[in-house]
């Protein structure tokens, strides 16, 4: 679904967190949401996005994201790719293309100086950078809900942002969020307008249950490759085509 996989992603970690010029309480509630997607550092969550393109057709894509940035483990799958990362390999399938690669990291870094090394999935925070650049500038909140310890926050952009509105609901007993839906438009000019609507791309991105407690088994590479005599093995996907770096 043109690569929008790992962007929502993305999405899901850093568009619920912004707002512009909000009551002193709510200006704390943000923080207190910002800092805890801060510092979330094992957690896993869902999500599904629906997407329509400007000539009518539909795509849905389904994911599961497992995250250990203590570990240096992370794990993403959905319909069509998996990806397993651990301090030591990188595990990468394709179902499209039917590939699948197996790279020592150590290795994988070594052959691709000029490229970002693989752990920098950990060390970098672009959930903060997006916070502090365009997003606090740009979201207004449009409302606020309490009932009970769930907040529900529901958060405007101007008309020329792509971003048309985000909507988050968090649990503050627990901390975390419940849910996080956001919806997207980004304007074709390919197309003509119709009744007076520009014709273009728009996602729908809901994430869901959110949960800090990840299996150690997710993060295991014996059930996908083994090592014999300095060769890969695969246990599944036996028919793909394998690239390794070791």
């Amino acid at each position: 679904m043109k690569s929008f996989g790992l962007t929502a992603v993305m999405i899901c970690l850093t568009l619920a967190l912004q707002a512009q010029k909000p009551s002193q309480q709510d200006n704390d509630l943000m923080r207190e949401i910002v800092t805890r997607f801060g510092s979330m550092k094992t957690f896993a969550y869902e999500s599904e996005i629906n997407a329509v393109f400007p000539t009518g057709e539909t795509d849905k894509l389904r994911t599961r994201l497992y995250m250990d940035k203590a570990g240096g483990r992370f794990f993403y799958k959905t319909d069509n790719q998996l990806s397993l990362l651990t301090p030591k390999w990188a595990f990468q399938v394709n179902h499209n293309t039917q590939t699948v690669g197996v790279f020592r990291v150590k290795a994988y870094n070594a052959r691709n100086k000029n490229m970002p090394p693989l752990t920098a999935l950990f060390k970098d925070n672009p959930a903060a950078a997006m916070i502090d650049t365009l997003l606090l500038r740009t979201a207004s909140i449009r409302s606020v809900k309490n009932e009970k310890e769930i907040t529900t926050l529901t958060l405007g952009f101007p008309e020329d942002s792509y971003v048309r509105d985000i909507v988050i609901v968090y649990n503050r007993r627990t901390a975390m969020p419940v849910t996080v839906r956001i919806r997207t438009f980004m304007a074709d000019h390919r197309y003509p307008a119709a009744d007076g609507k520009l014709k273009g791309t728009s996602y729908d991105v809901v994430c869901r249950n959110y949960t800090s407690s990840v299996p150690e088994t997710v993060f295991d590479t014996q059930p996908y490759f083994t090592l014999k005599d300095g060769k890969v093995i695969l246990k599944d996907f036996t028919k793909y085509k394998l690239t390794t770096i070791l």
